[in-house]
């Protein structure tokens, strides 16, 4: 970092820093994060950028025909594509099926959303739990799977998408039994994955058990470099799509909306309040930026801690919690605030940050491979400040510059329009996956 673009942080604003170094580890939450995430960014550092326009096979399709020769939408007209789900639980992948499944209704398609179980934060939306909430204990594994399968033979789908580690596992089991034509889809890097399921997909994949195997960015994609050769084959990536943007509210009108602070620079962080988003690093590196203060847009299952962490920061009236908001209000407060954070600690393809782009926002994330390539330029240089999501510090210089640095400032958001004209739209997106699921159909 160029101390020379830094400003001073205040005595307090050091003491709050210090403070926050010591307490982090304690509150920084370990559950639900795999071990290898930590060297993700090591194995992947060569991946090669692609546009989020992207939606390049691996391979050549079966008959040597491309995505503009595949099936016409009318092959989906009376089919039956089934969405698996391991739950219920609001958030991007229920964004993602209910993204999708309108658009497959509209081909004529029979779109069932099927979960394994309930989440705790329940997503009202039409979706067939198969076993109740509260957790997966062994016989509830063996529960789940025998009524999955007894759906299968009951509703007979010619197509059984699966959109998360567990689902894809049980959608390539009936693939591979003939029951239906499996299609599995990568949201998040191999290494991320347990252990097991990625061991029983490896196998599925190199059996021939997936029609077809979609990952939403090439960062997931080289994630499975060192699987067989058989499942790289039916590797493909269709970027992430975003729906478009009403017109953004008034800077002053969202903020007084939303009861922020009508002044002064704010900082957004939009997404799950979970481990993976790194809430507790981004809150304590906001003690050493003084002038600064924290917008969070989202709840999850470390709100609590979260809570605690800035009470006992002394952030209070520095940290803004608003819990779940629509997608119109993201575009406001995108417009409202001064910077966007996601310092991740591993992503796929975010929605978040595709909006943050769309919305020609300053940003600052991670510097994780699928974040790095999301933000990439086409000459190699980076439309977003890229942090290190493991250390407090870096997070909070990032974050400096990117707020009070007004020449960074305008050179970031000059190079954030170049991304925003390449952000995929979900119409785009939606006829990639028509293309994919119309050449399954027909080679049924």
């Amino acid at each position: 970092m160029d101390a020379a673009v830094q400003p001073r942080v205040a005595a307090s604003g050091r003491h709050r820093a210090q403070a926050a170094r010591r307490t982090i580890s304690a509150h920084q939450p370990s559950r639900g994060l795999p071990p290898a995430h930590q060297d993700l960014r090591r194995r992947l550092r060569g991946v090669r950028p692609v546009s989020t326009l992207a939606v390049s096979p691996v391979a050549p399709m079966p008959d040597g025909a491309s995505h503009a020769q595949s099936p016409t939408p009318s092959a989906l007209d009376g089919a039956r594509i089934l969405f698996l789900s391991s739950h219920t639980t609001r958030g991007g992948t229920m964004d993602y099926i209910f993204t999708l499944r309108p658009r497959l209704q509209q081909l004529g398609a029979l779109v069932p959303v099927v979960a394994l179980t309930r989440g705790g934060e329940h997503d009202p939306r039409e979706i067939e739990a198969l076993t109740p909430g509260g957790g997966f204990g062994p016989w509830r594994y063996v529960r789940a799977v025998v009524r999955f399968f007894a759906v299968v033979r009951r509703q007979r789908p010619d197509l059984v998408v699966g959109v998360m580690p567990l689902a894809n596992v049980l959608a390539g089991l009936a693939g591979l039994f003939g029951l239906t034509t499996a299609v599995a889809t990568h949201h998040n890097p191999c290494e991320t994955h347990n252990r097991w399921l990625r061991l029983a997909d490896m196998m599925l994949g190199r059996a021939g058990a997936y029609g077809r195997i979609v990952c939403v960015s090439e960062a997931v994609r080289a994630s499975f470099a060192c699987h067989p050769a058989a499942y790289r084959r039916c590797l493909e990536v269709i970027g992430n799509g975003v729906a478009p943007a009403g017109e953004a509210g008034g800077r002053t009108a969202t903020r007084q909306r939303f009861g922020l602070p009508l002044e002064g620079t704010l900082v957004l962080a939009v997404g799950r309040l979970s481990p993976v988003k790194n809430v507790l690093r981004v809150i304590a590196a906001l003690a050493g930026i003084e002038g600064a203060r924290l917008v969070l847009a989202g709840d999850g299952p470390i709100r609590d801690e979260a809570v605690a962490l800035v009470s006992k920061l002394g952030l209070m009236d520095r940290v803004f919690f608003l819990g779940a908001v629509g997608k119109q209000d993201v575009t406001d407060l995108l417009h409202a605030c001064d910077v966007f954070v996601q310092a991740s600690l591993y992503e796929g393809h975010s929605l978040a940050l595709l909006e943050a782009i769309r919305a020609q926002s300053v940003m600052v994330v991670s510097a994780v491979p699928a974040q790095v390539e999301a933000v990439r330029l086409p000459d190699g240089s980076s439309a977003a400040l890229l942090c290190d999501p493991e250390s407090e510090s870096s997070i909070a210089d990032a974050v400096r510059i990117a707020a009070f640095d007004s020449g960074r400032r305008q050179h970031l958001r000059s190079q954030t329009r170049i991304l925003a004209a390449a952000v995929q739209t979900e119409e785009a997106m939606f006829g990639s996956y028509a293309a994919v699921f119309s050449r399954l159909l027909v080679q049924r």
